[in-house]
């Protein structure tokens, strides 16, 4: 099938956005109305890649708590698509049905047959890091590095474990070296850190070196507020980072509006949500820092649902549950 007119590729993106409106609303039999109506005219397509709609139509089951249909529809996906694109949307759908063990055991026959795929190794990692079995995570990261020779991703995976089992020194060099590069090649030129810096507040808040952590907190506001002035489609992403930066500062009171003023913002340019994750991920942070453990472990919930395999939700609800078992 070739969609050789312009108006059957605007009727695509037509149906496709009336499905997220709907999605967002919460009007979920009109979204998956409209989804089927674009997955109808892109199946068998080949000359574009169209899985970013049957993306969409997993999401509406997945916020609908329809996790049977979403399973049934994995097999029709994956007739069209990238079987691997859908992987995180799947094993939400058997998690949220409490078969857990199905959805490893399909990771696992994966793995086994793939194991030169970095999506798939990077699924595994953190099905085992979901099962707190840390060896096996480290072990599939070190098999990876024989097929692929990409030290950032490698720094980055491993990184991903340290933070998961709380190891905040760890976590912190990794970042403070990040630091230290981009300082090193952007000499000539001022550099938005305020991500890295955010970072470095965090870990040193949780390991507390509060003076450190408030120093570094201080640097995000300053970057994030130099951002500000000049990239308006990206507020939501600086407003976030200032929340946190905020709430190691102790201004908890600021931390809440910035997180609140986020969300009134339309999503920044790159989003490929229909929310503001980091709006999500933070505001959990903030009810961790404040000691509301449950609120932050529902946020957490809702960023899974939202975005299955997300690595930030699945830390921090590892983190806090960590704490819960020590009062």
């Amino acid at each position: 099938m070739e969609l050789e007119k312009e108006a059957d590729a605007e009727d695509i993106d037509a149906y496709t956005g009336l499905a997220e409106v709907y999605m967002r609303i919460g009007e979920y039999e009109k979204a998956l109305k409209e989804i089927d109506k674009a997955i109808e005219m892109v199946k068998g397509a080949q000359n574009k890649d169209y899985s970013n709609i049957y993306k969409i139509k997993f999401k509406i089951l997945t916020r609908a708590n329809r996790s049977e249909e979403c399973l049934s529809f994995m097999k029709e996906a994956a007739a069209y698509g990238n079987f691997k694109d859908y992987l995180p949307c799947m094993l939400y759908a058997y998690d949220s049905m409490n078969l857990s063990s199905e959805s490893r055991a399909i990771v696992d026959e994966l793995y086994k047959n793939n194991k030169k795929d970095q999506n798939i190794a990077y699924e595994k990692m953190i099905c085992c890091l979901l099962n707190n079995d840390v060896r096996k995570a480290k072990s599939v990261i070190n098999k990876s590095r024989i097929y692929y020779t990409d030290n950032e991703t490698w720094a980055y995976w491993n990184m991903l474990v340290q933070d998961f089992v709380g190891e905040y020194k760890d976590v912190l060099k990794y970042y403070m070296d990040i630091v230290e590069t981009w300082t090193a090649k952007h000499k000539s030129r001022e550099t938005d850190l305020s991500l890295q810096y955010g970072n470095i507040a965090q870990n040193l808040y949780f390991l507390g070196r509060m003076d450190e952590a408030r120093t570094y907190a201080e640097k995000t506001i300053e970057d994030c507020d130099r951002e500000l002035g000049k990239y308006i489609l990206d507020e939501p992403l600086y407003l976030t980072r200032k929340a946190r930066a905020c709430m190691i500062l102790g201004d908890e009171k600021q931390a809440r509006e910035l997180i609140e003023e986020a969300r009134r913002m339309p999503l920044c340019r790159m989003c490929e949500h229909n929310f503001c994750k980091d709006a999500l991920h933070f505001e959990a942070l903030i009810e961790e820092m404040a000691g509301n453990y449950e609120k932050a472990l529902e946020l957490c919930k809702t960023g899974e649902k939202e975005c299955p395999g997300e690595t930030d939700f699945i830390s921090v609800q590892n983190r806090i549950k960590g704490k819960m078992k020590k009062k």
